[in-house]
């Protein structure tokens, strides 16, 4: 099988010999390791192993243990100083040695990096053909790499790993089994061809292994460590195990587990499921206690719980059982402390609820003062008493007698016209107590006049029609004198432009 192999032309091997700027670059650099060695030669540096200040303090704690024993101070410094002459001694014998050790270990460490380093370099461009065997080998393909890219800056590197890595990637695409849109079916597929190259890359790599054990010496049993590497780098293994882990969560891992789960029944209520059923009263205490038990819940703390979401009836099922008198207002007082009430506030509660239902029945009280006022059934002293019995304040008081006073002025239901009438007629009434009456039900003077004037025509009083006609006339004329003088006033406080 023949991958894709990055679209690079073939130029032909790679050039191999020195060019004239690389042998230049070596004249250029030998030509400094010459100038470093000529002129006068530095002198060593060379520091001591042991620090002195530890040579010192062993001297004084020598030299002053054997004067508190007694030893003159001759003697004292004599053997003092003969058990630092080894020390002395191994110290400027390892200072030297360190010294003289220490440059060319560095020099010969340098140069060896240097070396490893340079070959890498000169080694780097054939590497992308052993690479390419190397995918080769873990792919089963017969993948054959385009343009070699032979520089050594690190552009050139990026283009060669760009070449291996576009032949791995595209080598998988064309591999796996990719429809569109994406099929169940594909993972399973791709899953099995995935896990085909892992297992003919380990046999692969195990068998030069096996051959290379033939072959004692030259560390050719090595080789193997090559297809090795590149295994731990791509990360086969783990990548292999994710391929695996579908397969074995649903077919082993799953029903495992519903085969223990059907055994032992281990799973329980959540905290939530416990809280939401408790609340709706399908489910009991014990078995809520016994589920957060099971989640690690304390017993005080789920008893704390428990009354948390208990779900109570309420301040309001409380009042109205209370105005029904199911319950007494102590009682009613005692319930709402298991509400969390404390007694002031309990007692405010209450208070305001009984207050609540009186305004009402307040309210209807002054509504039928205040129509006995409107239909005259009521003395303006009454009415002041009845408001002063009930519970409000003065500024509502003197609201509701002035009300009263309006009430009192406006029409209410009274004779009507006919029945005035009737009453002219059977003399049970005089005329001008007609024409007063007919002034409280809202007639004019002049509308006044005529009622009067048709109800005598009706009688056949000529003479009191006549006198009636009389006045009528004499009321619209002085109306008109009336609407007269006000027109002048209105014109004559108008612009001039106007008043033309």
């Amino acid at each position: 099988m023949n991958g894709d192999s990055g679209n690079l032309p073939t130029d032909g091997p790679v050039p191999v010999g020195f060019d004239e700027v690389s042998l230049q670059n070596l004249v250029n650099e030998l030509g400094k390791v010459v100038q470093n060695t000529q002129g006068e030669c530095p002198p060593p540096n060379i520091s001591a192993a042991i620090p002195v200040q530890s040579l010192s303090d062993l001297f004084n704690f020598m030299c002053g243990m054997l004067a508190a024993l007694g030893v003159s101070q001759f003697i004292a410094h004599l053997l003092a100083g003969t058990v630092l002459v080894p020390l002395v001694a191994l110290n400027a014998g390892v200072s030297i040695i360190i010294s003289i050790v220490a440059p060319v270990l560095a020099a010969l460490v340098g140069q060896l990096l240097a070396a490893l380093d340079e070959m890498r370099k000169d080694l780097e461009p054939s590497v992308q053909n052993l690479s390419v065997t190397v995918l080769n080998e873990l792919l089963g393909t017969d993948l054959q790499v385009g343009q070699v890219v032979t520089g050594m800056d690190m552009a050139s590197h990026i283009d060669r790993a760009g070449v291996i890595g576009g032949l791995f990637h595209n080598t998988l695409i064309k591999e796996f089994t990719i429809s569109t849109p994406l099929d169940p079916s594909d993972g399973a597929t791709n899953a099995r061809i995935f896990s085909g190259m892992v297992i003919n890359f380990g046999t692969v790599t195990g068998t030069l292994a096996l051959l290379g054990g033939l072959v004692p010496f030259a560390h050719i049993d090595e080789i193997r460590e090559i297809g090795e590497n590149v295994a731990r780098n791509l990360g086969l293994g783990r990548l292999a195990r994710l391929a695996m882990q579908p397969l074995i969560h649903t077919l082993i891992q799953l029903p495992y587990s519903w085969y223990f789960n059907l055994q032992y029944r281990p799973t329980t209520f959540t905290p939530a499921e416990c809280f939401n059923q408790f609340a709706l009263k399908a489910m009991s205490p014990t078995i809520v206690h016994d589920s957060l038990a099971r989640a690690g819940y304390s017993d005080d703390k789920i008893a704390e719980l428990i009354v948390l979401h208990q779900k109570e009836a309420g301040v309001d099922p409380l009042l109205r059982a209370y105005r029904y008198k199911e319950i007494s207002r102590e009682s009613t007082l005692d319930l709402m402390g298991t509400l969390n009430y404390s007694p002031s506030e309990a007692a405010k509660v209450v208070t305001n609820y009984e207050r609540e239902r009186l305004d009402t029945h307040v309210d209807g009280l002054i509504s039928a003062i205040l129509d006995a006022v409107k239909f005259g059934n009521v003395e303006p002293g009454e009415v002041q008493s009845l408001l002063q019995a009930l519970p409000l304040f003065d500024s509502e008081i003197n609201f509701i007698l002035a009300r009263a006073n309006y009430l009192r002025k406006t029409p209410h239901r009274s004779l009507t016209v006919a029945q005035l009438e009737s009453a002219v007629e059977q003399d049970i009434m005089a005329l001008d107590e007609f024409e007063a009456y007919l002034a409280t039900l809202g007639f004019s003077t002049i509308d006044a006049i005529v009622i009067e004037q048709l109800t005598l025509l009706k009688q056949k009083k000529q003479e009191a029609a006549a006198a009636a006609k009389a006045r009528g006339a004499a009321a619209k004329a002085a109306k008109a004198a009336a609407g007269a003088v006000t027109t002048t006033t209105t014109a004559t406080n108008l612009p001039p432009s106007q008043i033309a």
